[in-house]
């Protein structure tokens, strides 16, 4: 590991006066990519690899970053990072026709994709009846907080 870190820190990057701008929209990518900071710095720095394997290696230790990670989760939420159903929906479609994708995987999928989209209707799986254990009972669904930001 020792021998990475000294391979890593030779790679050329080019110097910037202020990296304030960078640091901050790698802290949006690492929140929608928190567990693959490569990915997160290729997003900001498209086909420079090397500036973007030595990002990934240094970068989420910064405090800079850090500290842009925690006000941008305080601003604007944790959730506003998760995946649109849109985004998800295209995910699971492309994962689902995939060349090591089984036919069973690829039902398994296509019927989530079709919940996701709302091809498949909802049914109640409860029956319930009214107070006099005759006809059909009122129900009342409350709204939480979530279901907004979703």
């Amino acid at each position: 590991m020792a021998k990475l870190n000294q391979w890593i820190s030779t790679l050329p990057v080019e110097k910037q006066d202020d990296e304030s701008e960078e640091k901050t929209a790698f802290a949006v990518e690492l929140l929608k990519y928190p567990s693959e900071p490569f990915k997160a710095a290729l997003a900001v720095f498209g086909a420079d690899t090397a500036k973007a394997l030595r990002v990934a290696h240094f970068w989420p230790l910064d405090s800079f970053v850090r500290e842009e990670l925690d006000r941008l989760k305080t601003e604007d939420g944790e959730l506003s990072f998760l995946p649109s159903k849109a985004d998800l929906a295209r995910a699971l479609w492309d994962r689902a026709h995939g060349e090591r994708t089984t036919n069973d995987d690829f039902t398994k999928m296509a019927r989530l994709y079709a919940e996701i989209m709302d091809f498949v209707p909802k049914v109640p799986k409860v029956s319930l009846t009214g107070a006099d254990g005759k006809g059909p009972a009122t129900v009342q669904v409350v709204a939480s907080e979530l279901d907004e930001k979703l």
